[in-house]
C-alpha cells in the first residue's frame, strides 16, 4: 500500500494543517495526541520520521500546556502535584508517538 505523498510542497501543506486541527482538538480533549500521531504516521516518509514527528508534537503540546499553566499562575501547584505532573508528561509524549508508530504496520 503505497501512502506516500510525491508531492513535498503538498505533503508539508498537508502536515502543517493536520498538527493545526490536531492541536484544536487536543486543546479540548487528549484524543487529539492520537489524531496527531495519526497525521504524523501518514505525512512522512518513514517510521523514523513519523515517530519524531509524533514525538515533536507531543513535546510542543506540553510545552504549550506548562505556558498555560505559568500564564494562569499555576504553575508551582501543577509542578506540586508529583505523579500527576509525571504523568502528563508521559501522556503528551507517549500517545502520539506510539500513535505515529502505526506507520510502521502501513510500510
Amino acid at each position: 500500500m503505497n501512502t506516500e505523498i510525491k508531492t513535498p510542497g503538498i505533503r508539508i501543506l498537508q502536515t502543517i494543517v493536520g498538527f493545526v486541527i490536531a492541536f484544536a482538538i487536543t486543546y479540548f480533549h487528549w484524543t487529539g495526541l492520537i489524531a496527531a500521531g495519526l497525521v504524523a504516521a501518514f505525512a512522512f516518509k518513514d517510521l523514523k520520521r513519523s515517530l519524531a514527528a509524533g514525538f515533536l508534537f507531543g513535546l510542543v503540546v506540553w510545552i504549550l500546556f506548562l505556558a498555560y499553566m505559568a500564564y494562569n499562575g499555576l504553575l508551582e501547584k501543577y509542578i506540586a502535584m508529583g505523579m500527576v505532573f509525571y504523568l502528563s508528561i508521559v501522556i503528551a509524549l507517549l500517545i502520539p508517538t506510539l500513535t505515529a508508530s502505526v506507520r510502521g504496520l502501513v510500510e
